[in-house]
């Protein structure tokens, strides 16, 4: 009896991108799983103390269905995997893993998957480190910040491009204190036009003369810039308490210990 694999893969948009080991496309439950540009999947385990072995998964890049954009902008960033093992003569599978996507690299002309299956997270630790800097992402529940004020969100289009990660764009004088050059460090740039709509990129510096601010990103987007691109751009916080009194007035909020002195400790995870 020869026995198959098949992976499906769901974004955080909702899309679905299905794989199989096969040597031809195979349709299972309305999915049709790819036999290219297929994939090789290393072995998985499980011990009896529960500890799993996380899956690697290798394919290659095929127009239509990955590309290297897809890996540069994030795609499977937050992605689902539900991983079966079904003979090739069944018409239905038995889910045979699921969890989340882990880490994912570019090697020569293919693409390295790691699945982290839901049991590793009986492995994963649940105390927080304590620093001085806060470890809440800016905006997520714990952090309870919302960019709705116009000067922490910015809608604009790209003016001029200088090259794969630099650009300049019309950002009002009114938005930002006029020394407050690196409002948008650390920010999230989503674009909302041109090759790489729907994807986000992270600026890694931002300076902005009058009108004009100057975006550098901390990687290249996974498709060419252009001018007439358009974005939207959130500003960034550098987790200091200082940062979050005087840019954000959310120190209620602020989740790190800016006046423990010495050693750092462990303490069981809050909310």
């Amino acid at each position: 009896m020869q026995v198959v694999i098949l992976l499906k893969i769901t974004d955080a948009l909702g899309a679905t991108l299905a794989f199989t080991t096969h040597t031809e496309d195979t349709e299972r439950d309305s999915v049709t799983y790819l036999a290219r540009p297929g994939m090789d999947i290393t072995a998985t385990s499980a011990a009896a103390d529960m500890s799993v072995d996380n899956t690697r998964v290798r394919g290659f890049f095929k127009t239509g269905t990955v590309t290297m954009a897809d890996v540069i902008n994030g795609r499977f960033a937050g992605a689902t995997y539900e991983l079966f093992c079904t003979p090739i003569d069944e018409t239905e599978v038995g889910e045979y893993d699921f969890g989340s996507i882990g880490e994912v690299v570019v090697v020569d002309d293919a693409f390295d998957i790691e699945l982290r299956s839901e049991l590793s997270k009986i492995s994963r630790p649940v105390t927080r480190f304590v620093s001085e800097t806060c470890d809440a992402i800016l905006g997520d529940a714990r952090c309870q910040y919302s960019h709705s004020s116009p000067n922490h969100l910015v809608t604009s289009t790209i003016a001029t491009v200088t090259d794969a990660i630099t650009f300049t764009a019309t950002v009002s004088a009114g938005t930002h204190p006029d020394a407050d050059d690196g409002w948008f460090n650390d920010g999230v740039l989503t674009w909302t036009g041109g090759s790489n709509d729907d994807y986000q990129s992270v600026v890694g510096n931002y300076t902005r003369s009058g009108d004009t601010g100057t975006f550098a990103l901390i990687l290249p987007p996974g498709q060419t810039i252009a001018v007439s691109d358009t974005f939207s751009v959130k500003s960034g916080c550098d987790k200091l308490i200082s940062t979050c009194a005087s840019k954000f007035s959310n120190t209620n909020n602020f989740r790190g210990f800016p006046h423990v002195m010495g050693r750092a400790y462990f303490f069981p995870a809050d909310n």
